[in-house]
């Protein structure tokens, strides 16, 4: 553990305010990287407001530690056990305390039971005490109308008063607006980036099955092929025009989950008649690679409500992975049991698996496995996760390379 804080280590005293808050804004203004924006925050906290700042960040409704920053570099342990401890929405912290009220809290005098009563465990007390604070203050980050999150400003060697808060909180305010400004600016470059990827894979994926129709076309237009060979022909375009279709509709899928408005029709459904459904449905696919595929029904299921051509749409997609990737005389099994709270679907195959460092990605938009050269725009699996939690559900898979995989997902009952 690094050493406790010497009270007679010189703090952070009055300053300037006006000085202050204009350097502040000169140095935030200089630029829109997000991750160089908090740090400076930080840094620009400990040198004139505190002994050390911390700030945390509301994100996808959750809290996150973005920042810890202290005066003294001798105290980096404790500041980087600081920053990497996980904060419980459940448990009271001076930063949950912010969020909840979207007011500042000034604390002249931060005894023990004060430490105490903001503590999320006694490791995170532990941390705590060792910075050894006397006063705090913490004060909301909100621009644009939005709370963005919290800056705590902590000194070891005084106490803060009304005038002190007055400054943090101005100080607040051009933080905050230079965070929503970086966060934008991330936001848009991700977006740019984005539609390049998109632009790329639509631009291939599309390319592919279009050539095979006016190649197809030619031949058709120009040679006096036999019947047979004609309908052959026929079937290569109707095939190709299918792939460029599945496409476009994965876009408008994905784009309409992107936009939040999936819309879900609901009724009551038989689980079991949709697994025999999915199954029938990939079943001439299947046997034409000498692939086994039937289903397994344990037990007597509850109906469920649910959007059956959605839930067809995550089978179908599930048992049309198993079985491209699965090899010849290899087997794939679509099942469905109950369980208390829910039912769950599960598709396993005996095919190649997944590298275990691609797991956290595979549910991810127009992600595709390294080193196959596969067709689709790898929206399959996202289409299918957004499907499953707009119906209250999760999904999930477990894989052994070698050996197979299992992709399995639940819908309440």
């Amino acid at each position: 553990m690094s050493p406790a804080v010497d009270v007679n280590e010189p703090c952070a005293e009055s300053v300037n305010g006006e000085r202050f808050l204009l350097e502040t804004a000169d140095l935030l203004a200089s630029s829109l990287d997000y991750d160089k924006t908090l740090a400076a925050i930080a840094q620009l906290a400990v040198r004139s407001l505190a002994d050390f700042c911390v700030i945390d960040l509301v994100e996808d409704e959750t809290i996150r530690r973005a920042q810890v920053a202290h005066a003294d570099p001798g105290h980096a342990e404790l500041t980087a056990e600081l920053l990497n401890f996980p904060l419980d929405r459940e448990r009271p912290h001076m930063s949950l305390r912010v969020l909840e009220s979207g007011e500042s809290v000034l604390v002249p005098d931060a005894t023990a039971d004060v430490l105490e009563s903001h503590s999320q465990s006694p490791e995170h007390l532990r941390i705590i005490q060792a910075l050894q604070p006397r006063s705090i203050m913490a004060v909301p980050l909100r621009a644009r109308g939005r709370l963005l999150g919290v800056a705590l400003f902590v000194s070891s060697c005084r106490n803060y008063d009304v005038d002190d808060l007055a400054l943090a909180e101005r100080f607040g305010r051009i933080a905050a607006l230079e965070v929503d400004n970086a966060r934008q600016y991330r936001g848009a470059r991700q977006a740019v980036a984005a539609r390049d990827r998109v632009l790329g894979i639509v631009a291939h994926d599309l390319r592919n099955p279009l050539n095979t129709i006016v190649m197809a076309a030619d031949l058709l237009r120009y040679l006096d092929l036999p019947a047979e060979k004609r309908d052959h022909q026929i079937d290569v375009i109707l095939s190709s025009a299918r792939r460029m279709n599945r496409l476009i509709q994965d876009l408008l899928t994905i784009a309409t989950i992107e936009a939040d408005r999936m819309p879900l029709q609901r009724e009551l459904l038989s689980p079991s008649a949709l697994v025999h459904e999915a199954v029938e449905i990939a079943g001439q696919r299947a046997a034409a690679r000498s692939i086994g595929l039937r289903a397994v029904v344990a037990g007597e299921l509850p109906l469920i409500s649910a959007d059956g051509d959605r839930l067809l749409q995550v089978l179908s997609n599930l048992i049309d992975n198993a079985t491209r990737f699965t090899p010849e005389g290899g087997e794939v099994v679509a099942r469905v049991e109950s369980t208390r709270y829910d039912v769950q679907f599960a598709v396993a195959d005996n095919g190649c698996g997944i590298p275990s460092e691609d797991l956290p990605f595979i549910f991810d938009s127009f992600w595709r496995r390294r080193g196959r050269t596969v067709e689709g725009a790898g929206l399959g699996l996202a289409i299918a996760k957004a499907i499953v939690e707009a119906h209250g559900g999760s999904i999930g898979v477990e894989s052994v390379v070698g050996e197979g995989s299992t992709f399995h997902f639940s819908i309440p009952r």
